[in-house]
């Protein structure tokens, strides 16, 4: 399932193997690398930045899901989860190495999700949608200029929706037309935005939010597609998933 992908083509993301363990990859011209944080019960990678590193997130001996950074000579550099966190998702990195993702404190790691920007071992930004009824906040992919898009759930079971949040710390709702669900899940310099919308017939679309207009992304075989990267370039990546329930990568130019 691939994440992200840099302007230089470096494209990363996470695979189940045959007997179904989790894996993170990086790729470069159809070369796939597995990229698995050593002793981790599993691995699995957002995005990359244009130096060359990758952000993710690696489940420890421990039980605790912690962000990692794996950088361009190979080495990983593992960062400390959210304080009192029992999930921290590493999924996006910019250029100055910050990451981006979400965490819960939830013992069960099922609720309660806020975003979060961390700077080293410094978490420099930690928020929520700012609505009473909001149970979950997924801070997905942000560009260089900070601004960070993503969802958030309510206390209505099965409403979703997608959200940008500007640099200065404002927020507006994202939704495709007539859609039942709305994620962003990737945004580039351009503003361009990504993500997935679910119709009233239950089927997952990607979409493409550029200057204001929605185009619908429909990868085959199908029937669901999810459009999770873009870079500077309008490269998009993403995975359709077929009706067997098989994850089947797509690059878009």
């Amino acid at each position: 399932m691939p994440i992200g992908i840099t302007a230089n083509g470096l494209i990363s993301g996470l695979y189940f193997d045959a007997i179904g363990n989790l894996h993170a990859f990086v790729a470069r011209n159809g070369n796939y690398l597995t990229v698995d944080v050593p002793g981790a019960l599993f691995t699995e990678a957002g995005r990359s930045n244009e130096p060359g590193q990758t952000a993710g997130d690696y489940l420890a001996a421990d039980g605790i899901d912690r962000p990692f950074v794996r950088n361009r000579d190979g080495s990983f550099s593992l960062r400390n989860g959210a304080p009192g966190a029992s999930v921290t998702i590493g999924n996006d990195i910019n250029n100055r190495g910050d990451v981006l993702g979400w965490f819960t404190t939830d013992p069960n790691g099922q609720t309660g999700f806020q975003g979060y920007v961390l700077r080293g071992n410094n978490y420099i930004l930690t928020f929520a949608y700012p609505e009473a009824d909001v149970t979950n906040t997924f801070a997905i992919g942000f560009n260089q200029a900070g601004t960070i898009v993503g969802s958030f759930t309510t206390t209505t079971p099965g409403v979703e929706h997608g959200f940008v949040r500007s640099a200065d710390g404002r927020f507006t709702q994202l939704d495709f037309p007539d859609s039942v669900q709305t994620e962003a899940f990737g945004i580039n310099d351009a503003g361009d935005i990504v993500g997935r919308y679910q119709d009233s017939a239950g089927t997952e679309h990607g979409f493409l939010l550029r200057n204001g207009q929605f185009t619908s992304i429909d990868a085959p075989p199908g029937p669901d597609t999810f459009a999770f990267g873009i870079n500077s370039r309008g490269d998009i990546v993403g995975f359709s998933v077929t009706v067997s329930g098989q994850d089947i990568g797509f690059l878009a130019r």
